[in-house]
């Protein structure tokens, strides 16, 4: 059935007041995800990082490199922060890995965090001949 005059430009007009909202709907969908990976990454980086520190992997240079290594989703740097309680085995080893936020459509920008942050502690597992310190990631 054909539309009278007057209905021809009510179509257009809901598309044009719908397409916003799933343009918005669509380009958070893919921020989000993109922020739970990179959300995952440093996680994941702070997991390992810890782990290496608690089997004393190396100096704190080593050991901020290999970290920094498992940073594998944007060339963004990252900051990575080494403590312990002591050096004997029983003690606390503390990792805190830290990256800016990147976004895909920039449309979120103020929405999402300025910075991605994980924390991670784990007993020591052998005496640590590390110390600790702050280290960028290159």
């Amino acid at each position: 059935m054909p539309r009278e005059d007057n209905e021809a430009g009510a179509a257009i007009l809901e598309f044009a007041i719908v397409l916003p909202l799933l343009i918005a709907l669509i380009f958070g969908t893919v921020e989000f995800g993109y922020l739970m990976s990179q959300h995952l990454e440093v996680r994941h980086a702070s997991r390992e990082g810890v782990r290496l520190a608690s089997i004393d992997h190396g100096t704190l240079d080593q050991i901020a490199v290999a970290t920094c290594d498992r940073l594998e989703l944007s060339s963004v740097q990252g900051e990575v922060t080494l403590s312990r309680t002591g050096p004997d085995v029983g003690d606390l080893a503390t990792v805190v890995v830290s990256r800016p936020t990147v976004s895909i459509t920039g449309l979120f920008d103020g929405a999402l965090p300025a910075d991605i942050e994980s924390r991670v502690e784990m007993r020591l597992e052998a005496p640590a001949g590390w110390s600790g310190g702050t280290r960028t990631c290159p």
